[in-house]
């Protein structure tokens, strides 16, 4: 398969989970919680509860989608390494753990973020998403599952230089 085409597949793979996990975000959860729903002034339908429509997996289902995104749209832009592959899904699922952990430890997270943060596009919604966010164990199983998944594809989807042979 050529560079390309496994470039490509890798856009599409990412750009549908990123796609469903809007989905998720606008049906199942309230846009004024949601920062990118309300940055870009879309007030979400929360319908149905993520569990109602997904199962048990439901409300965890965004992580597993963004870090499972994440790391295959970063391995679009990135040469095909395996190395490299293996560092962006330890890389993704840290940066989740990260973000769900400072959910459960918000008073810290307070302590260490600077007050500049406030007044930076993206950065100012930090601390509000350790407040109204809630500390979920399933969502970090989420995120590992997510980059073991992400894994699987590129290791299944990449030829990696040392497997191409040479005439």
């Amino acid at each position: 398969m050529s560079k390309f085409k496994s470039k490509f597949n890798l856009f599409l793979f990412s750009s549908s989970g990123l796609l469903t996990g809007f989905a998720i975000y606008y049906w199942v959860r309230p846009g004024s919680q949601v920062y990118f729903l309300s940055a870009i002034n879309i007030t979400g339908d929360a319908t149905y509860p993520a569990h109602n429509v997904f199962g048990i997996w439901g409300d965890c289902l965004p992580s597993l989608l963004h870090t499972f995104s994440f790391i295959l749209l970063s391995a679009v832009f990135c040469s095909m390494n395996k190395k490299r592959h293996i560092f962006l899904c330890v890389f993704w699922i840290v940066v989740n753990v990260i973000f769900e952990l400072a959910q459960k430890y918000d008073s810290f997270v307070f302590k260490i973020i600077p007050d500049w943060f406030s007044s930076v596009f993206i950065l100012e919604n930090i601390k509000p998403y350790c407040i109204n966010g809630s500390f979920d164990p399933f969502d970090l199983l989420a995120s590992f599952a997510g980059g073991i998944i992400a894994y699987f594809i590129l290791k299944g989807e990449i030829k990696y230089e040392s497997d191409i042979k040479c005439l």
